[in-house]
């Protein structure tokens, strides 16, 4: 297995480096295997996971922020391990095994804090405050409750115009999310018309205009719009905010509003109920941190 990831430590690095997942998680791993110059060949890749994981650790990161890491660099050799042929499955599943027997610990409450829930006032304020193409990005996570991800990597072909009972004219969206599972999403088509008018995208929803260096129009990247809402909140609001706070405080007002977690879960993209219960639903949170529908949100 030694040979078989030899060249991983300049031309496989390089490569993670395009990898539009685990983005942030994958470059910061690769810098500090280049900088401390540690092996990342098929028998040393767990020692050096385990040891960049570590000091990741001590840098006083959260276990969430942890296991982040480790499911970046879970994808980042299992990409890996696809490009090498010269792998057996027998080598293959041992890598596997080995990656999923690191333990990082629990989150022991992975529940939803109000500074993690945006009001209604705060959302109208963000986008009185913001330009154009970040409000439209805004609207689409607050109506929807989507990952950034799955908003910025939504394709024209997959909106459907239907209408709802109330005979008003809306989008069925179909989004992917984690493990490529997909689900259908509702917008109004007047946020849809708005959008499409002010991007002009050919492939994506949300697609970007190229220029004269890099004429390739392309989807946004989230890390672009993660920075943008951080500046904007810390300006407008005074406060950090990321786009996932829009999908907690969508989560959190449906939740609030009596709708079966069930199905707030299937809409989510929750791969399993039980994780929408241990996120919005306890005992911090009371109505006032609620707010009714999305209607001109």
């Amino acid at each position: 297995m030694e040979n078989s990831l030899q060249e991983t430590d300049s031309k496989h690095l390089a490569e993670l480096l395009t990898l539009d997942k685990y983005r942030s998680q994958t470059s910061q791993f690769v810098r500090w295997i280049r900088e401390n110059q540690k092996p990342f060949t098929g028998a040393t890749i767990i020692r050096t996971t385990k040891e960049y994981l570590l000091y990741r650790k001590k840098q006083g990161l959260s276990v969430g922020s942890l296991n982040m890491d480790k499911a970046g660099i879970k994808y980042c050799v299992r990409y890996l391990m696809e490009r090498s042929p010269e792998l057996t499955e027998a080598q293959k599943y041992v890598l596997d095994k080995d990656l999923r027997s690191i333990k990082l610990g629990k989150i022991q409450d992975p529940s939803v804090k109000k500074e993690k829930i945006l009001s209604e006032e705060e959302i109208r304020k963000l986008y009185g405050g913001v330009s154009d193409k970040l409000r439209l990005i805004l609207r689409f996570l607050a109506w929807t409750g989507t990952r950034v991800s799955e908003a910025l990597q939504l394709r024209k072909a997959h909106i459907r115009l239907t209408v709802n009972g109330g005979g008003r004219s809306v989008c069925m969206c179909k989004v992917t999310g984690k493990r490529e599972r997909e689900r259908e999403v509702k917008v109004p088509k007047e946020l849809i018309d708005e959008t499409n008018a002010h991007f002009c995208g050919g492939t994506f929803l949300f697609e970007t205009r190229g220029s004269k260096n890099s004429p390739e129009k392309k989807p946004y990247r989230r890390e672009y719009i993660y920075m943008q809402l951080v500046k904007a909140g810390k300006n407008i609001l005074g406060r950090k905010v990321t786009p996932h706070m829009l999908r907690h405080s969508f989560a959190t007002r449906f939740i609030g509003k009596g709708k079966n977690y069930k199905e707030v879960s299937n809409y989510l993209g929750h791969s399993d109920p039980s994780i929408t219960l241990k996120l919005y639903v306890h005992t911090e949170m009371d109505e006032t941190d609620l707010f009714e529908g999305n209607e001109g949100i």
